[in-house]
């Protein structure tokens, strides 16, 4: 008896320590998204740290499963709640529709403690799979570890065949890691309680049966100033035609290189012409893209980052 009793105890503990869709709360729901736009803004405010601008501009859609939480009594070790959200080249990205992602190896270095989760999808093949129900990685749908920071700004193109590329961040450290044998489901009663009907995730994120609601706009408007930064930032093997409708921050010609700091100095040549002070520029720039520039060469620059530590985004070189 006292064993029946006690294991009566532990399923109790289980049913409340889990939560369920079926008992959530507008209010719930409004702070799932706010924590899912919180980790993409995080992660969208490390170049260093985060995932590459160019993926996430490719992006066909992108899944966020924010504090996915670890335990025993979850079948396969990892429960966690989030959104998925589609881009149309037209109308930009969809509303929120709501996702769950169970079990799976989240890898050894992310540990036993919550962990925020990132699903970049790249093609049409990993949509059809994100829009699907109880879709397994790395079973159903291929799944890659995703580059991170700057060390993928010339290899990006390597990941663009992948159908998605995952993401963990636990304890401040954000990475690709592998998620072979998490399962994701729709969240079909979450989607019910936010809209007021029933709908599935392709209901909403393909064929836009609804509104975006004012909790979900921040985080479409964020993805969406996303877009629009690296529309202006992009490489310049990247659609160098693009180059023709945005201005340089600098224009001039390079006076020194220094390779091993990682830095040029150019003669800013409309800081010049307006006889202005400082028309030489000191800029940062990727190591072994400056390998491809020389002093002399007339360079079109833009910014990333300007101030103190100005550091470039691309440089153009002029003919």
């Amino acid at each position: 008896m006292r064993n029946g009793a006690l294991t009566a105890l532990m399923a109790g503990l289980v049913l409340a320590a889990v939560p369920t869709s079926a008992t959530a709360a507008p209010a719930d729901l409004d702070r799932r998204i706010e924590e899912s736009r919180r980790v993409l803004r995080e992660v969208m405010a490390s170049p260093d740290h985060g995932i590459p601008a160019e993926l996430l501009s490719k992006a066909k859609a992108i899944a966020v499963y924010p504090n996915v939480l670890n335990g025993a009594f979850i079948v396969g070790g990892r429960y966690g709640r989030g959104v998925v959200l589609a881009r149309d080249e037209k109308l930009g990205w969809s509303p929120v529709a709501f996702s769950t992602i169970a079990g799976g190896s989240f890898g050894l270095q992310i540990g036993g403690q919550a962990t925020d989760v990132v699903l970049v999808v790249l093609n049409e093949r990993g949509l059809d799979a994100l829009l699907s129900n109880n879709v397994k990685l790395g079973a159903d749908v291929s799944v890659t570890a995703g580059p991170w920071g700057r060390q993928s700004e010339t290899g990006t193109d390597l990941y663009l065949k992948a159908m998605m590329l995952s993401y963990a961040r636990s304890r401040g450290v954000f990475a690709g890691i592998a998620l072979n044998g998490a399962v994701l489901t729709q969240d079909g009663e979450s989607n019910f309680l936010y809209y007021g009907r029933k709908l599935g995730t392709a209901d909403i994120v393909i064929g836009r049966q609804v509104e975006a609601q004012p909790s979900s706009k921040p985080l479409i408007e964020d993805l969406g100033q996303h877009d629009e930064v690296w529309e202006r930032i992009r490489p310049s093997g990247h659609d160098v035609k693009h180059r023709a409708n945005v201005t340089a921050d600098y224009e001039g010609e390079i006076t020194s290189i220094d390779l091993s700091a990682g830095l040029l100095t150019l003669i800013d040549e409309k800081t010049a012409m307006e006889r202005k002070a400082g028309a030489n520029k000191r800029v940062r720039y990727d190591r072994q893209s400056l390998t491809n520039l020389r002093v002399g060469d007339r360079v079109r620059v833009y910014l990333e980052s300007k101030g103190k530590a100005e550091r470039a985004s691309s440089i153009v070189k002029l003919s």
